[in-house]
């Protein structure tokens, strides 16, 4: 609406509104028009204002009951109350428009903040990192006071981490005791539970009186209205974000479900995306153990030593045949153990280390644990002792 100079000096309407912000000029319009049409002001209720659909709807209806009977003729007194009418009809209309501008900028602020918040979690591999910082630069960048991270666990929801930016005690209790109270999701009448279900945002006007809500949670948290999003990277509800402007006393509208509900989409990318990290990296300390086990059998299939057949005389006959390559053992001892096993073992009856065992054998110390773990095992020794003890029974006597 274009302002012009009141008599008393203050900017104000052609109808005596003044320059307030659109919402308030618009619904003193509304109550003027009223009054105008000979209703009483309160008779049809004002207008959501959150909700530029039904604000619109409410203005076309009223700027019609204004303009109706402009094109009929009637009295001096009558062109002076259609003139009156006409002018609230053009106010409300122009008013309307920049509410509509000043909700559109709204919306692009929203989308900024949502942009800022999510590139302010690049660089984050951790997905407990990622659910606690997430949380923090929701509110920050985003117009909320607290933010509450709910996981999906056992068909349940269970609230993980929350951020209360002016109390963190109060945050970090809440979840102590509401972690033991989750919020089961075959209970439908739940509003989480219908999120759940649906994969679509929620607005909570009324938390506390709402038969929807779960007590537990909302009269922990002692909160007005709240939105709340699931997070679904690939289609996958994998949990819910709720958030509220506590501290500030705002209630929450439909722009705050909505751009909740765009950073909960991000967000889930990114939190997917940590959790593919986190995957990766067990694997490959999987990989990195496998490899180690595998040095450590082929060191001791490279260290063993195979004592071939010497033959002389009428051995040599009998080394022709492939069954006879290798001597047969001559001692329970060769037969259980390698050569070089019966080495370890006998610098281990010497009370070698291992690290004294690896220089005289010219192996390294792992291969020496190797040897010794295999021997262990083989005399079914609990210990060294146990098993030089074994050693010294079953070795031949000289």
């Amino acid at each position: 609406m274009t302002p012009v100079a009141g008599r008393n000096g203050n900017r104000a309407s052609a109808n005596g509104v003044h320059d307030a912000e659109p919402g308030q000029r618009l619904l003193s319009l509304l109550t003027a028009a009223a009054k105008a049409l000979g209703q009483s002001p309160s008779s049809d209720g004002s207008p959501d204002l959150a909700d530029p659909a039904a604000t619109r709807r409410a203005v076309t209806e009223v700027v019609d009951r204004l303009t109706a009977e402009l094109d009929r003729p009637s009295s001096e007194l009558r062109r002076s109350e259609l003139l009156h009418r006409a002018r609230l009809a053009l106010d409300l209309e122009r008013v309307q428009h920049e509410l509509e501008a000043q909700k559109l900028g709204q919306g692009i602020g929203a989308l900024e903040g949502v942009q800022s918040a999510l590139s302010r979690l690049r660089g984050v591999h951790s997905p407990t990192e990622m659910i606690e910082r997430g949380a923090s630069v929701l509110c920050q960048d985003c117009d909320f006071d607290r933010a509450i991270f709910f996981r999906i666990h056992d068909a349940c929801v269970v609230p993980q981490h929350a951020y209360f930016s002016k109390d963190p005690d109060w945050a970090e209790e809440f979840i102590s005791v509401a972690g033991t109270q989750p919020v089961p999701l075959s209970m439908h009448e739940y509003h989480e539970a219908e999120m759940f279900r649906r994969r679509t945002p929620l607005l909570v006007r009324d938390p506390q009186n709402d038969p929807a809500t779960y007590k537990p949670i909302v009269t922990a948290i002692k909160t007005p209205s709240y939105v709340a999003a699931p997070i679904m990277p690939a289609g996958k509800v994998i949990g819910l974000l709720h958030a509220d402007a506590y501290y500030a006393g705002r209630a929450m509208t439909p722009l705050d479900r909505d751009t909740l509900w765009a950073f909960a989409e991000g967000f889930g990318y990114a939190l997917q995306r940590t959790l593919l990290i986190e995957r990766l990296r067990a694997q490959r300390d999987q990989v990195r153990q496998m490899v180690t086990s595998t040095e450590a059998v082929v060191s001791e299939l490279t260290d063993a030593e195979l004592e071939l057949l010497q033959t002389d005389g009428e051995g040599a006959a009998l080394a022709r045949t492939a069954a006879a390559v290798f001597v047969a053992p001559e001692s329970r001892l060769e037969a259980l153990m390698t050569p070089r096993e019966l080495e370890v073992l006998e610098l281990v009856a010497r009370g070698e280390t291992n690290g004294a065992i690896a220089d005289q054998l010219v192996i390294s110390e792992g291969t020496v644990k190797s040897h010794v773990k295999h021997i262990l095992r083989k005399l079914n020794a609990a210990n060294r002792a146990e098993a030089v003890s074994r050693y010294m029974r079953l070795r031949p006597s000289a």
